[in-house]
């Protein structure tokens, strides 16, 4: 015998979004989607991809990050992760986490260019067997839109130095 759970009225949508309101914000496991949301992003009209290079290392470097690694389109920084952020995302036998942002960029015609940032919580960072990385939840993004922001903010402000020709 099959028993049917029936909802009366509409509540069965409100049950479905629910359930599923927060599988989207917080994103699949694949972590690399382009059509996923992101925990930061910014759009940079009229500097040189060097100069959006340049600032996005040193603002992330400001902010406690290391740049753990260099792709053609995408920047690796990483950083320990805090004690509650240890507590959140470790685990018994994985105690160490490292917090990574991976930022994307994006040429998106003559100098301007899409920064994108994705950040992850990652146990064992470095261990080639016991790696496991976990995209954080959309719900913590501030702090990276932050650093975007700072970026942005950076890169609006008077042209470098080298880029002026002095």
């Amino acid at each position: 015998m099959t028993r049917t759970i029936h909802f009366p009225g509409r509540t069965s949508g409100v049950w479905l979004a629910v359930f599923l309101i927060p599988v989207i914000l917080s994103g699949c496991a694949s972590g690399g989607s382009k059509n996923m949301a992101s925990h930061g992003g910014i759009t940079v009209k009229g500097r040189s991809v060097t100069d959006v290079i340049l600032t996005t290392r040193d603002v992330f470097m400001k902010n406690g990050y290391v740049l753990a690694k260099v792709e053609p389109d995408r920047m690796i920084f990483e950083r320990p992760g805090t004690r509650s952020e240890q507590v959140k995302y470790g685990s018994f036998g994985s105690p160490h986490v490292t917090i990574r942002a991976k930022v994307d960029l994006q040429d998106m015609g003559p100098e301007t260019f899409y920064l994108r940032c994705d950040a992850f919580a990652v146990r064992d960072a470095g261990d080639s067997m016991m790696e496991d990385e976990s995209r954080l939840i959309l719900f913590s993004n501030k702090p990276y839109q932050k650093i975007m922001d700072e970026i942005k903010q950076q890169l609006e402000g008077p042209a470098t130095a080298s880029a002026s020709g002095s």
